[in-house]
Parts: C-alpha cells; sequence; structure tokens
C-alpha cells in the first residue's frame, strides 16, 4: 500500500465513523419516537384519549365529553343511521 491508497483509505474510515455516528443519532431518534407512538396506540386502544373515551373504574363510556357541541352526528357517506340497543332511563 502507498501513500495516497493509505490518505484515501483513512478519508473513508473519517467519512464512515461520521456516518455511523449520524446514523446512532437517528436510530435513538426513531426509537424514542416508536415509543411515543405505542404510547399513544396504547391511549387509544384502552380508551383513555380521543373522542371516546372510556372511564377504567366506571366503565362508563362518553363521546367528546370534553368538547364543545350541541349536537351529535353519527351519518355516513350514505346518509342516516340507525342507533340501536338504547336503555331508556330509569
Amino acid at each position: 500500500m502507498n501513500g495516497s491508497q493509505l490518505f484515501a483509505t483513512n478519508n473513508q474510515v473519517t467519512t464512515n465513523t461520521g456516518n455511523i455516528a449520524t446514523n446512532t443519532a437517528n436510530i435513538a431518534t426513531n426509537t424514542a419516537n416508536i415509543a411515543g407512538n405505542t404510547s399513544a396506540i396504547t391511549n387509544l386502544t384502552n380508551g383513555t384519549v380521543g373522542l371516546v373515551k372510556q372511564d377504567q373504574s366506571t366503565q362508563a363510556i362518553s363521546v367528546a365529553g370534553d368538547k364543545a357541541g350541541a349536537s351529535v352526528s353519527i351519518a355516513g357517506t350514505a346518509g342516516s343511521r340507525t342507533l340501536t340497543a338504547l336503555r331508556p332511563e330509569h
């Protein structure tokens, strides 16, 4: 190996070392983002966040309880829907 080959190799090692450091930082960021997404998905799944929420102790379900508004629509792209299995108030 001559001097110019060693110089080229050292330059490539320096570039690779920098790229590895960048990749390591990106992986750490992605890992943190994945953990945050997993937590958000869990909260949506168990009903602690979102428009539809469920109280874990009483099992009561609320729809948009923390939002303003005077009406609720359950219409879909084909128009009105039927709301079934409602229990009368006691």
